[in-house]
């Protein structure tokens, strides 16, 4: 009695089918936006990095300045592409591990237009001049606002769902999803609040600034990308997840150095010592969420018998999985006293930034929006398309990332011999920002690529769905017309 009276208002189990079909529409709607603003972000990547070697291009219209386009290219890639692409994804994940179909997702589709609507207002008030000054959070406090609040309605859908879940052991990705989750909300009001709204006094505001900064990155983007690896990996080889305890132990210890390790990027600046110390330690700690992280991923993909490793997210997850790795080795290494000195005022962080964003995030993000994608249409995209997107891809952030990581060594070393001019050191720069640029946009390229066979294969899944909708739209009018009719209107 007890245990039934327990069970009344609890959702029960339903086919895999049924779970695909109530994510379709949401999921695709946010993964539609994610694209849109994807491409768009690296339009803005591109023009703003043709700024930094010819900085005369667009020279009279202040709203292409590299001061406002770079911003907003960043601002657009965090918020617009990767924001939507995480909790599209983090959807369908909890809806496929709680065995039950996505609930309140009408919360989705008004979170949506209005997560759309924050960052268009926001990159509109960046690019007219209105930016914070702080980086990864230029965004005024408005358009924020409204970043926020559709992005509540749209967690508060992943979280209800997962509450009300039949399946009550919790798989590893869920931790890093709810972890994830609850972490956007607190990175974004506590930032705000004290750089912005009622900022705090001082070098305290590039505390506050420097926080936000890490924790989006740290705190939010690698646990959704950690989460979707861990539930997409067993699905494309064959396996499971090699130890659920080493996991875990990453889970915890991201948590723990990710949220100190964002004063380390203040490093040189009028802080007290102990603050930046702080931060440059747990930086240095972040080695061992990583290494947790990538002997997983090692034991479960290749250890043992070859499996099959053909599903459509491999190559992605396996690029983003080094991509990763990488990422904060190369952060690590500029934290250290000597190479910080060198670097510090070279495009170093930039190339940086770019492989944590666009190689780590971005292609894990873009294998998992592949994968579902085909899951909740039940169709495939077109093999030679996604091996063009891949290629494009890879080639790219290999650009991009080498031609800002090595500009840094090379340049550095210039400023740092006082027998060479300013003038000569920074002109060594430009062949390697031409290299950047065009990196950028053989990366659109294949974006472009991309979306178009996500748009074919959108259209020619739901082609009959489409159909059925203007069917029953054009019996409505025709009752409508003849009820008129028989009223003598």
């Amino acid at each position: 009695m007890a245990s039934h009276a327990h069970d009344i208002g609890k959702p029960e189990r339903v086919s895999v089918e049924l779970i695909n079909q109530s994510c379709r529409w949401p999921v695709l709607m946010l993964f539609a936006g994610a694209l849109l603003w994807l491409v768009l972000g690296l339009l803005l990547g591109v023009l703003s990095s043709v700024k930094m070697h010819a900085p005369a291009f667009w020279a009279n219209c202040e709203w292409v300045t590299f001061g406002r386009l770079r911003p907003g290219f960043i601002n657009v890639l965090v918020y617009g592409f990767a924001t939507q692409a995480a909790l599209g994804s983090a959807l369908w994940i909890v809806a496929r591990l709680s065995r039950i179909e996505l609930l309140l997702g009408g919360l989705v589709f008004a979170g949506g237009l209005l997560l759309n609507a924050g960052v268009a207002v926001g990159l509109l008030q960046i690019l007219a001049g209105q930016s914070t000054g702080y980086a990864w959070m230029e965004i005024p406090r408005q358009g924020a606002a409204v970043i926020t609040a559709g992005y509540l309605l749209i967690a508060l859908s992943a979280l209800y769902t997962l509450h009300r879940r039949t399946e009550k052991e919790l798989y590893i990705s869920a931790w890093f999803l709810v972890g994830g989750l609850l972490a956007f909300p607190w990175l974004m009001s506590i930032g705000y609040l004290l750089a912005v709204v009622n900022p705090l006094r001082g070098v305290m505001q590039s505390v506050a600034a420097a926080y936000l900064q890490n924790g989006l990155m740290h705190l939010w983007l690698t646990p959704m990308a950690l989460a979707l690896t861990y539930y997409l990996l067993p699905k494309v080889t064959g396996r499971e997840i090699h130890s659920n305890q080493a996991a875990a132990f990453g889970f915890w210890t991201l948590i723990l150095f990710g949220a100190w390790s964002g004063t380390s990027l203040l490093a040189g600046g009028p802080v007290p010592r102990w603050i930046e110390g702080a931060g440059v330690s747990a930086k240095w700690l972040l080695i061992v969420p990583v290494a947790a992280y990538a002997s997983n991923f090692i034991l479960t993909a290749f250890a043992g018998k070859r499996g099959a490793r053909s599903g459509i997210a491999w190559p992605f997850l396996l690029f983003g999985s080094l991509a990763y790795v990488a990422f904060i080795l190369l952060d690590i290494y500029g934290t250290f006293q000597g190479p910080a000195r060198t670097l510090s005022l070279t495009p170093y962080s930039m190339g940086v930034t770019q492989l944590g964003l666009l190689g780590f995030v971005g292609m894990i993000l873009l294998g998992g929006i592949c994968h579902i994608t085909e899951k909740v249409l039940d169709a495939e995209f077109r093999r030679p398309a996604i091996l063009v997107q891949i290629l494009f891809s890879l080639v790219g952030i290999l650009m991009v990332v080498g031609g800002y990581v090595v500009s840094g060594f090379v340049s550095g070393a210039k400023l740092a011999d006082p027998a060479i001019p300013f003038v000569t050191a920074s002109r060594s720069l430009l062949p390697f920002f031409g290299m950047a640029t065009l990196g950028f946009s053989v990366i659109l390229l294949g974006q472009l690529v991309f979306v178009a066979g996500f748009t074919k294969l959108l259209l020619h899944a739901t082609a009959d769905s489409r159909a059925g909708f203007c069917s029953w739209c054009c019996d409505k009018i025709e009752t409508g017309s003849g009820k008129k009719a028989r009223a003598g209107v």
